[in-house]
């Protein structure tokens, strides 16, 4: 492994659980917009 393969590695596995946070914040604000909506 290069140093260019860690460094993408690390970044995903820094940015991977950003990513679903901001989504499921995402979802959670659509779904409290929506509350006649049963999803």
């Amino acid at each position: 492994m290069n140093a260019y393969e860690i460094t993408v590695i690390t970044l995903a596995i820094l940015v991977t659980p950003v990513m679903f946070w901001m989504l499921g914040k995402e979802f959670r604000k659509h779904k409290s917009n929506t509350p006649s909506s049963n999803f």
